[in-house]
């Protein structure tokens, strides 16, 4: 099993795509609940997830140390903590609002630290 771990990416993406989906923070009103950006928005995280994974892998097999997978992440997080001052989905849905503001861009923070 030569891609398991991407097929385990996949899934698990999958699974949290759909369970947003089905506790109402993806609507059909404000455009996450339409089919064709659910698979865009599975298509997008499983491949960046999966190409981080891959460079993890290779620095393991080198035995590099190699912090460019935390300067992702760190960039990604500063552009979210961004996002969450501005509040885009304050219009669109309460739910995902909540959601986006307190789940995601706050687990931001700690890279920071």
């Amino acid at each position: 099993m030569k891609y398991a771990r991407e097929i385990l990416i996949v899934l698990g993406i999958t699974t949290l795509v759909i369970f947003f989906r089905l506790i109402n923070i993806f609507q059909e009103s404000n455009g996450f609940g339409k089919p064709l950006s659910m698979v865009i928005m599975i298509v997008t995280i499983s491949l960046f997830v999966i190409l981080v994974q891959r460079n993890i892998d290779k620095n393991i097999e080198n035995k590099q140390v190699n912090y460019d997978n935390l300067t992702i992440v760190q960039y990604i997080a500063s552009i979210l903590i961004i996002i969450c001052h501005l509040r885009p989905f304050i219009n669109s849905s309460d739910q995902l609002d909540i959601a986006f503001n307190n789940i995601i861009t706050r687990t931001c923070v700690p890279f920071f630290l």
